[in-house]
């Protein structure tokens, strides 16, 4: 994989999470799964929607946490060259 890539992947998950924590906290609520990419497109614009691959980002929930994923270079989650950001729910 090429560094700067990934190395702006990384950063542009950690915006994207860190927009979402914004929202729970403000809405006491995470953009449901089936609504992320209109959420995603709202909230973003450009190139900041997809990873530098050309994929938009990824987005899952648990109980208690919710991550933000790239599929990397080869376009398919869960694969090793996924890049990926797990947080806990910040309420």
């Amino acid at each position: 994989m090429q560094p700067v890539l990934v190395w702006s992947a990384e950063r542009e998950i950690m915006r994207v999470s860190q927009a979402v924590q914004r929202e729970a906290r403000d809405t006491y609520e995470l953009p449901r799964t089936r609504d992320w990419n209109a959420w995603l497109t709202t909230h973003f614009t450009g190139d900041a929607t997809t990873d530098p691959w050309g994929t938009l980002y990824a987005y899952s929930v648990w109980a208690d946490s919710f991550a933000i994923l790239s599929e990397g270079p080869d376009g398919e989650l869960g694969t090793e060259d996924d890049l990926r950001f797990s947080t806990h729910r910040p309420f």
